[in-house]
């Protein structure tokens, strides 16, 4: 499983069997059963108090992240009841954006090789007209 596929880790852990085949499904699915039963609301695995980290700087972090995200859910905007509505068109818009920087790069990069390749031309007809040598260096006629 890829890193980036996990959001969350819990605090909960479950004793899998080794073989899972379709009657261990049936176990597995009961052990979740109980424990969103024991559970109203799955504890997530804590760090500093779970994981015993108790370096300053992480332990900072940590509660820096928790201020920011108790911040994000109390913010007025998040209780407009447009909110997901307003959130999928800044996304879009977002998107737009980023959309319009690579084709303006994009539009940059094919300016840029039209400039080249009319430089060459240039270079061309001064070397037929005698006024550059063969390496481009610009004489007296």
């Amino acid at each position: 499983m890829a890193l980036d596929c996990v959001d969350e880790i819990s605090a909960v852990r479950l004793k899998l069997p080794q073989k899972l085949d379709s009657n261990t499904k049936g176990v597995i699915e009961q052990m979740i059963k109980n424990v969103k039963q024991r559970f109203t609301d799955i504890p997530l695995l804590n760090p500093v108090d779970d994981m015993r980290i108790k370096e300053p700087a992480f332990v900072h972090a940590v509660e820096k992240v928790k201020e920011l995200e108790q911040r994000r859910a109390e913010h007025p905007l998040r209780k407009n009841r447009d909110f997901e509505i307003i959130k999928k068109r800044y996304l879009a818009k977002e998107e737009k954006r980023r959309e319009l920087k690579s084709l303006e790069e994009e539009l940059r990069k094919a300016q840029s090789v039209l400039q080249l390749d009319e430089l060459g031309h240039r270079k061309r007809l001064l070397r037929r007209l005698e006024y550059s040598d063969k390496s481009d260096i610009i004489t007296e006629k």
